[in-house]
């Protein structure tokens, strides 16, 4: 694969998604690599058309670029939006902000996760908990 070059500014926001997905989904017991960050970013990126384009709601974590951007207005200036510090907190909080979407089941897996086209499915661990309700319902 060739390499690409990215600037400070990039290497800086690169690291702190990093640092924020190894919070969220990795724990204690794992890391992400630059790399893994960067797939995250690809595997999770939605084409204007496919959002909804210009006219779409923007989403909470553009509104949390921004307040850290230096370059868009109100940011690290004063900006009102998320900071990672905020967003960790969220994700500490995931399991009571949406505890009607999340329960203990008796099966082989222990929990059951409510996803939004309404299916329901089981998991292993409250991280894995966590992870799910952070991927659809934050």
């Amino acid at each position: 694969m060739p390499d690409i070059s990215v600037s400070e500014a990039h290497l800086e926001r690169l690291e702190e998604i990093r640092e924020e997905l190894d919070a969220v989904y990795v724990g204690e017991y794992g890391t992400v690599r630059p790399a893994d960050a960067l797939q995250y970013l690809l595997d999770t990126y939605t084409p204007p058309d496919a959002g909804g384009g210009a006219d779409a709601e923007p989403d909470r974590d553009a509104d949390a670029r921004a307040d850290t951007d230096p370059s868009t207005p109100g940011g690290e200036n004063g900006g009102d939006g998320d900071t990672p510090e905020d967003t960790l907190q969220q994700a500490m909080s995931l399991l009571d902000a949406h505890g009607d979407r999340w329960r203990e089941s008796g099966g082989d897996e222990p929990y059951e996760v409510d996803l939004p086209d309404g299916s329901t499915t089981g998991v292993r661990t409250k991280d894995d908990v966590k992870r799910l309700l952070f991927k659809h319902w934050r």
